[in-house]
């Protein structure tokens, strides 16, 4: 079979949209939004969860296929347990459970019951992109300590920062993303009150590195061998600004900021996620 190319990519400096020209690699801030021919309610995005179905919801995708023998809603009911699997770090790590950031800024924070993990685990919460950024618990000969990895990149290590032992069970990691400066800080807290930034801040750059951009994961692995397992009992979202993500289709004089939702929604992407929720 042969084909043709067309044009050399790395040659278009300018793409073309709505009769207005932007640089390559940006959107517009805003777009005039499709006339559909009829009003439709106003819907939310999914978001949070607190896990208290036996399904996930629609919002979440694993990152590589999943082993389902290894994560469940039902064997604590009321909780997404994550069992430890073998990996060298979180860029290779399965079963870690992701949902799309969400523009201007949001903030996904965790409970994670760290009761049964075992030596060598390491679980928590990430912005999972190139680069990377997580805050999370690490277990190493029977103590836990909070530990934040900020821009990694692959498999090569990013920032370390070594917080306080944990010496409760219970604790909560916090995501903070802000779309309009590409930037996320981490932090942690034992009492879901007063929060402590652990880290500096995580670059999150809107470029075509990682087609699938910046995305909230929930993650359990074990850098040598199966491990033990920890339980989420939610995770909350919020936004300072909940109307970016409501989309109602109207008149098309209305108009939608583009970038958010340019990060949010693409189909390719979506029609995965269907298809991985369906098949789990």
């Amino acid at each position: 079979m042969t084909g043709r190319c067309w044009g050399d990519p790395s040659t278009i400096k300018n793409v073309t949209i709505g009769g207005k020209s932007y640089p390559m690699g940006s959107v517009p801030i805003t777009y005039r939004k499709p006339n559909v021919g009829a009003s439709y309610p106003v819907v939310s995005i999914p978001d949070s969860d607190e896990f208290n179905s036996t399904v996930l919801g629609v919002q979440w995708q694993w990152n590589h296929y999943p082993d389902n023998s290894k994560w469940s809603l039902s064997e604590r009911p009321g909780y997404l347990r994550l069992r430890a699997k073998q990996a060298n770090n979180l860029w290779r790590a399965t079963n870690t459970l992701t949902q799309r950031v969400q523009g201007p800024d949001c903030q996904g924070t965790i409970e994670l019951d760290t009761a049964n993990m075992a030596d060598g685990d390491q679980a928590g919460l990430c912005l999972l992109n190139i680069p990377y950024g997580s805050i999370g618990v690490v277990k190493s000969a029977g103590v836990k300590k909070i530990v934040a990895n900020i821009n990694a990149k692959e498999d090569a290590q990013g920032v370390i920062t070594n917080g306080p032992e944990l010496r409760s069970n219970i604790v909560y990691l916090r995501a903070s993303a802000n779309l309009l400066t590409d930037k996320a800080v981490f932090s942690y807290s034992t009492d879901n009150v007063n929060f402590t930034q652990l880290g500096g801040q995580l670059n999150m750059p809107f470029d075509l590195g990682f087609f699938q951009g910046d995305k909230f994961g929930i993650y359990n692995f074990n850098t040598a061998s199966a491990g033990g397992f920890v339980d989420v009992n939610w995770f909350r979202f919020v936004s300072s600004n909940r109307k970016t993500q409501q989309v109602q289709w109207r008149h098309p004089s209305q108009k939608i900021c583009w970038k958010q939702v340019w990060r949010y929604l693409r189909q390719a992407e979506m029609q995965q996620l269907i298809w991985q929720h369906k098949s789990s």
